[in-house]
């Protein structure tokens, strides 16, 4: 189980760097621990964080939502009108 846990802190790594480094606008959606969504918003600018009732691959769990979300965060922007969807 050590190796397990060693080899998925490595994969994991710290990302903050790069992470923070951009200030293009993200959308963030919360499948991760809650501080830890909220600590990724606080550090990088134009970030939204949205929950999505969902497991990992939100996507596929619970696709409706997901889309509805991208498209909010995309018109919201003005990359988008919404009807083009």
């Amino acid at each position: 189980m050590g190796d397990i846990l060693r080899s998925q802190r490595e994969l994991n790594g710290d990302y903050w760097k790069e992470w923070t480094v951009s200030s293009v606008p993200a959308l963030l959606k919360r499948v991760l621990s809650s501080e830890h969504a909220q600590e990724m918003v606080s550090k990088r600018p134009n970030t939204e964080l949205v929950s999505i009732e969902a497991g990992h691959a939100v996507y596929f769990d619970n696709p409706e939502c997901y889309r509805e979300e991208i498209i909010n965060f995309m018109s919201k922007r003005g990359f988008i009108k919404e009807r083009q969807i």
